[in-house]
């Protein structure tokens, strides 16, 4: 049972009910949460309800950092620096949660034990520092290929700027097919941190979301 913490109009009774956003987040996670021990379901249970403005700042700020280093580059010193950027911000999130009780497994089940797309476990920061380590041994040759991607990204973002700002609204599953499906993870992760830069907005809309480009 995952569970949240409860309190009644008088805020003194407590009781606890099954709460669905842990469920969710464990969804993305190879761990079973259901498997655990139920002393260990009752600990991370407590430990969500009692931080969860805490934990949805670091796993907002983490998950931010993470897909920066997903999208397609375009500069590689840039694309080193997200990197080390993210392993930082990695580490930081994971000595914040092993100063709160059950934040230790809560970690290492969401953000060591993810899934990929495929399905198969992954850790988010090993890829990481592949990909930085990728970056460096390979710069010269990296480097210019980044730099064929940069027109490919600029003519994407303004094209996707375009059909935003003339269709008022439009959901975001309809923009995927308008490009080829290579593309869709790129479009996701700019529509993601447009959003987060607040040059669009983005409302969900059953499984997808209605977008709406905001004007300078």
């Amino acid at each position: 049972m995952i569970l949240k913490k409860i309190f009644s109009k008088d805020g003194k009774n407590v009781k606890f009910e099954p709460n669905h956003e842990l469920l969710k987040r464990y969804a993305h996670s190879s761990v079973d949460f259901e498997a655990k021990p139920v002393e260990e379901q009752k600990l991370l249970s407590i430990f969500y309800a009692n931080n969860y403005d805490l934990i949805t700042r670091i796993d907002e700020d983490l998950s931010l950092s993470v897909s920066a280093t997903k999208m397609k580059m375009t500069d590689i010193d840039k694309g080193i620096a997200l990197c080390n950027e993210s392993i930082t911000a990695f580490e930081q999130a994971k000595a914040d949660y092993s100063n709160i009780s059950g934040g230790n497994i809560y970690f290492n089940d969401i953000w060591e034990n993810s899934l990929s797309e495929s399905g198969a476990p992954v850790s988010e920061i090993d890829n990481i520092k592949k990909l930085l380590q990728d970056l460096k041994y390979n710069y010269y040759e990296k480097k210019a290929e980044f730099e064929e991607n940069k027109k490919v990204i600029t003519d994407m973002e303004n094209k996707l700027i375009e059909i935003i700002s003339s269709n008022p609204g439009i959901r975001q599953s309809e923009i995927y097919e308008m490009f080829e499906e290579q593309f869709k993870n790129d479009i996701r992760l700019i529509l993601f941190h447009w959003s987060r830069e607040k040059r669009i907005s983005r409302l969900r809309s059953l499984n997808t979301y209605r977008l709406y480009y905001k004007k300078d």
